[in-house]
């Protein structure tokens, strides 16, 4: 058993009015991932990353300093909490190559950013590292499951409080796709030329294809 104290960046929360005890136990992604969590003394069964208060289920990150070592600060996405200075909650993405094209998936309208497009995504929830969570990530909005180790790393940037780690997956064949229906409402292959010149995708996502289009155009120009 691990055991380490933290501390909490978005208080008022019943869970965490006080500091407390965290200690875990995991199972594989693929398995569900629940986890046995005490923390201020309250013992609950959760889904990795999610703590249950009153029946409304929390999503935890634990921030993250400029280097992206954990800090020990949690942090409760729907707090609204403001993230404390020299720290950051990290954020996965998934570019997808199939075949020629890259898949582009487009924001449900009631999002920040709502139906503007970009690659699968999202927040590394408490306890996970930045591969697991981008498999779940992509597998959770369109169904696609790929494994850490068939995972390239692209870069690791910062957008404002978010830690951004990019990866680089290939599928030699078009999948099936299982859209998350309160995360994503369409989605569509473009060549990697055309998605550079599209409009319509969120300001990180043009930030960062800016930033590492010349390395996706190698990844892409491979057979």
């Amino acid at each position: 058993m691990m055991r380490r104290e933290m501390r909490v960046a978005s208080p008022g929360k019943e869970l965490f009015e006080r500091r407390g005890v965290y200690s875990h136990r995991f199972t594989s992604w693929r398995n569900r991932r629940l986890t046995q969590t005490r923390v201020c003394d309250k013992m609950v069964w959760k889904k990795y990353g999610e703590v249950s208060v009153g029946g409304k289920y929390m999503e935890i990150w634990e921030l993250v300093n400029e280097r992206g070592e954990p800090s020990g600060v949690l942090y409760d996405r729907e707090s609204g909490a403001e993230i404390p200075d020299g720290l950051y909650f990290r954020v996965v993405e998934v570019w997808v190559r199939v075949g020629e094209r890259l898949l582009l998936t487009q924001r449900h309208p009631d999002k920040w950013c709502g139906l503007f497009w970009e690659v699968p995504g999202g927040g590394v929830v408490l306890g996970e590292e930045p591969k697991d969570s981008a498999c779940r990530e992509l597998m959770e909005e369109t169904g696609i499951r790929v494994l850490p180790d068939e995972l390239i790393p692209l870069s690791v940037t910062h957008h404002g409080a978010a830690m951004v780690y990019s990866y680089f997956a290939r599928l030699d064949r078009e999948p099936e796709l299982a859209l998350q229906p309160t995360e994503v409402v369409d989605y569509k292959y473009l060549p990697l030329d055309e998605a550079e010149g599209a409009g319509e995708l969120t300001p990180g996502t043009r930030e960062r294809l800016e930033k590492f289009g010349a390395k996706l155009h190698s990844l892409f120009s491979q057979k």
